[in-house]
């Protein structure tokens, strides 16, 4: 069974709305189509998952994800794509990715591997990826809304303390 291993880097946009980071496939048949999906590809033997996700990150997008520690990449699961396929898929808070800036590589037959990038909010993606992928792109939606509401609450907890101690 093939296994496809991805990144997923997500940001909040000024709304504070999460947004994820997603490419169009540069297949002929995808044009014109609003189809875009995580950045992943097809794992090497013997490979580590998480090293294939970084490797087809840079070759799809021109850019490296090595120097950034495997503790920042949260692994969200593995799902099955199709009789065919597992998908993996790795969450990744990175703000900085520039689409325009993106440069895909090019397939065994010549075709860019991913020829438009974009970020996109939940809903938005909702309407143009793989059902099976929705899962992935909860889980990071649900773990944003945990930690900013465990952040609020800390802050209160910690302004509670500072008002406690005469501080």
């Amino acid at each position: 069974m093939l296994q496809s291993c991805g990144v997923i880097p997500y940001r909040f946009n000024s709304n504070d709305e999460i947004e994820f980071f997603v490419g169009h496939p540069g297949h002929p048949s995808w044009k014109g189509k609003n189809f875009w999906l995580f950045i992943k590809g097809h794992r090497e033997d013997g490979e580590d998952m998480l090293a294939t996700a970084k490797r087809e990150f840079k070759e799809e997008t021109g850019i490296s994800l090595g120097d950034i520690p495997d503790s920042d990449f949260i692994y969200l699961g593995e799902i099955q794509q199709s009789q065919f396929k597992k998908s993996v898929a790795y969450g990744l808070r990175y703000d900085d990715i520039d689409p325009r800036k993106c440069v895909s590589s090019v397939d065994e037959n010549g075709d860019i591997e991913v020829d438009m990038f974009e970020w996109k909010t939940f809903d938005e993606l909702m309407r143009c990826t793989h059902p099976s992928h929705w899962q992935f792109y909860q889980s990071l939606k649900d773990m944003s809304a945990f930690k900013s509401y465990e952040n609020e609450n800390m802050m209160e907890s910690e302004d509670e303390i500072l008002d406690d101690s005469g501080y």
